[in-house]
């Protein structure tokens, strides 16, 4: 049985938003792989991701629209929520895992049907090596809600196979996250926040363009690891210290200052993804 129709958070309604302008588009999928060699114990694993899903309202959320009213409702976890993959008679198994996956990040979800916002795969590509695979739609957890359901998924599972009771779950109901965003959106600190980031960007200068053109959202993207070499990379960790030990800070100065000699720009305007989690009630709870 569902529980009772409730609104969306602002985030969630931006995505809906999005993903009506681009129907099919799967440009808010978001998947992660496991490369698991050795033993694998199955029958926990499937009861990590049911007790997983149980405990993460975010991610069975189904939603309606009427009109402009967008709402959502919770739906039960399913009993059997992982789907085993048999690849090993392939004649490269690790391929066809990853086609099958490409396959399905490539397919776009309807939000306006019944059709789960999530899927947990487990490609066996032979009896001491699987991959399992977690896709996830954007309108249900964002990168950080997703880093704390994959946490807990582990910490289940870890527990489950060696016979122990998981301790509970931190999180909080989706209710709570969105009746705590509810006051705060009608709070006296809510107008402070929003006319002091309207005045502190009102003069801000236009982006530096790296292409010189624009062109649309892709629903794929490019993407190139590169090992840096051993001077290199002892080099940054002698600057790290000096920022006390915050990454982010080193990397964000790297990107305005390459920015700055592409472009010749000499106010560099960086757009930022944040978390905007600001209670211990949503730093805990994915969504």
């Amino acid at each position: 049985m569902r529980i009772a129709r409730r609104a969306v958070s602002a985030a969630q309604h931006g995505v809906w938003v999005a993903q009506e302008l681009a129907p099919g588009s799967p440009l808010y999928n978001c998947g992660v792989t496991f490369d698991i060699r050795g033993r694998l114990d199955h029958p926990a694993l499937r009861r990590a991701v049911r007790r997983a899903l149980t405990e993460t309202e975010a991610l069975r959320a189904r939603f309606t629209a009427d009109g402009d009213d967008l709402r959502q409702t919770i739906a039960p976890a399913p009993d059997e929520p992982l789907r085993t993959i048999a690849v090993s008679g392939a004649a490269d198994p690790a391929a066809a895992a990853a086609a099958w996956i490409d396959d399905d990040m490539a397919a776009g979800v309807d939000l306006r049907s019944d059709e789960p916002l999530y899927a947990h795969v487990l490609f066996a590509l032979a009896p001491d090596h699987h991959r399992l695979y977690v896709r996830f739609h954007h309108i249900a957890l964002d990168g950080y809600g997703q880093t704390r359901y994959l946490d807990r998924l582990c910490e289940l599972y870890t527990e489950s196979a060696a016979g122990r009771e998981p301790a509970p779950a931190p999180f909080h109901t989706l209710a709570d996250l969105l009746d705590e965003e509810a006051a705060y959106r009608d709070s006296a600190r809510h107008t402070r926040d929003r006319d002091y980031w309207l005045a502190a960007f009102a003069d801000r200068p236009e982006p530096a363009n790296l292409a010189g053109r624009t062109a649309p959202a892709s629903p794929t993207a490019l993407r190139r690891t590169v090992t840096l070499p051993a001077p290199r990379l002892a080099a940054l960790l002698d600057a790290v210290p000096e920022l006390s030990g915050r990454w982010p800070l080193l990397v964000i100065a790297a990107t305005a200052a390459y920015t700055h000699r592409v472009t010749a720009a000499q106010d560099v305007v960086l757009g930022l993804p944040t978390t905007a989690r600001m209670t211990k009630a949503a730093l805990a709870t994915p969504a």
